[in-house]
């Protein structure tokens, strides 16, 4: 029988020893996850000098979908420095949200995250010399701000900038 015959049946002996249902939903009481990967060892009998060895095959199957293809991966946040159009600002960031909760000098080092629509999709605290309400409510003001997108050409990408909001100290020169 050829090598191929030996592999389909192989497969399909494989696939009809499986218990039904089990693929998809783990069964009741069961403490071990549904399995997502099917792995298959075909082997032939005795191997001849000029036969190549079968490797295993490997075919995933999701846990409710049917068969697809592979997503791509995600496109990256592309820097400033790549861009031929930053991402800009529609409207000015609601600043004053943070002077009453500000009480000394000190900086937040935000990094935004901004998709192709310019919404503002995650936000990395780099660093934080300010209390941690004050980071906490730096981040949730810059979440809700939208922006033109950045363009690399006049195509609308994914990227990323940097962001500094700080308080400085004030003198009081009533005083003297």
């Amino acid at each position: 029988m050829p090598l191929a015959g030996l592999v389909s049946i192989a497969l399909h002996t494989a696939l009809l020893t499986l218990p039904l249902g089990t693929l998809g939903s783990p069964r009741e009481g069961s403490a071990s996850p549904p399995r997502s990967v099917l792995t298959a060892s075909i082997t032939a009998a005795a191997p001849r000098a000029a036969t190549p060895v079968p490797q295993p095959v490997r075919t995933e199957m999701p846990a409710q979908a049917p068969l697809a293809l592979a997503a791509s991966p995600p496109l990256p946040y592309f820097k400033l420095s790549q861009l031929s159009e930053a991402p800009r600002a529609l409207a000015e960031p609601p600043l004053e949200l943070l002077q009453s909760i500000v009480k000394q000098a000190g900086a937040v080092n935000l990094r935004l995250f901004i998709d192709e629509a310019g919404n503002v999709a995650q936000i990395d605290v780099e660093s934080a010399s300010l209390p941690a309400e004050a980071t906490m409510r730096a981040v949730a003001i810059f979440s809700h701000m939208r922006f033109t997108p950045g363009k690399i050409g006049r195509f609308s990408v994914k990227s990323q900038i940097p962001v500094t909001v700080g308080a400085v100290r004030q003198r009081s020169y009533d005083s003297q």
